[in-house]
């Protein structure tokens, strides 16, 4: 069985911890597990105790173009979504859209402040997906930007990627690339 999982993203913030934010998944990512039915009650209490727990962003699930029941954590519409994140107006949430899954006109002009979205995508939906990320942006939306098995890319491609991550300043993984930090030769020169 997997167990719950975290997700570091390194920001340029002033956490106690040298920039460096987390972001609990244990909803989306355990969903793995349940078929994300952790119960409505269960969903509650878990919430409760992460938001108690002074995480810097928890991930409610996912958001996707499925009828949406209260006992699952993958949400139908924003509004789904919204009564947790006025319950819980002092926490940051996030909720993951994968490429393709839910059409990003069908969203709203954002009015949640605490709500994120972290869109993921496949190398072949990349022109695609950073175009949804700019109409999310454009929408009021904070992103973060979730590009998948980049084990794929080759040097110059995941390059190319960060640069586009970079103008688009998302929340979340601005750690990606700080452009005069890497040589368009490899990205081992980092630092």
């Amino acid at each position: 069985m997997r167990s719950p999982a975290i997700v570091l993203s390194i920001t340029e913030s002033s956490s106690p911890w040298l920039g460096i934010k987390v972001l609990d998944c244990t909803f989306r990512d355990g969903g793995y597990v349940n078929n994300w039915e952790f119960g409505q009650e269960n969903i509650e209490q878990i919430l409760h105790n992460l938001v108690n727990s002074k995480l810097d962003y928890i991930e409610l699930g996912y958001l996707k173009s499925v009828e949406y029941d209260r006992n699952k954590t993958i949400f139908s519409s924003i509004e789904d979504i919204k009564k947790i994140c006025e319950t819980y107006s002092e926490q940051e949430f996030c909720v993951m859209i994968n490429y393709g899954d839910f059409q990003i006109e069908d969203l709203p002009q954002n009015n949640i402040k605490n709500l994120n979205i972290r869109l993921a995508f496949k190398k072949k939906d990349i022109n695609s997906a950073i175009e949804d990320c700019y109409n999310l942006k454009n929408k009021g939306y904070k992103i973060f930007i979730n590009p998948m098995v980049t084990d794929c890319y080759a040097d110059d491609e995941l390059i190319k990627l960060i640069t586009e991550v970079n103008k688009i300043q998302p929340t979340g993984q601005r750690w990606l690339m700080k452009r005069e930090r890497f040589s368009t030769n490899s990205l081992s020169d980092a630092s």
